[in-house]
């Protein structure tokens, strides 16, 4: 999704669900994220992975809105690898820990 008058949104957090506890200042936050976590029977220990422990997340606060730079949408071109299709070339850049699969989602959506 793309807003309008991001300055206003971009230091908005929530919690980023771990094996730790929920840390959020918004106890309304706390709340749904429990209850979401309860409906679909998942816990805490459940984002343990325990195979490979420094994967193991504790749970961060992490930003609802994320600064897009640099977008450059290039033109449609013939896509060779699906005959009948286009293709568009899309670049920009990101912060740390975000992710781009997700902006993309917003753009072709």
């Amino acid at each position: 999704m793309f807003i309008q008058n991001p300055e206003k949104f971009l230091s908005l957090e929530i919690p980023l669900v771990g094996c730790g506890d929920i840390t959020s200042p918004d106890e309304i936050i706390k709340e749904i994220i429990a209850k979401r976590l309860q409906r679909e029977k998942i816990t805490p220990t459940d984002f343990v992975i325990r195979q490979i422990k420094e994967l193991t997340q504790m749970g961060e606060l992490r930003k609802v809105f994320i600064e897009v730079k640099d977008l450059n949408i290039g033109t449609t071109k013939k896509d060779e690898l699906h005959p009948g299709k286009k293709k568009v070339c899309v670049s920009f850049s990101l912060g740390k820990g975000s992710y781009a699969t997700m902006v993309v989602r917003a753009l072709i959506s």
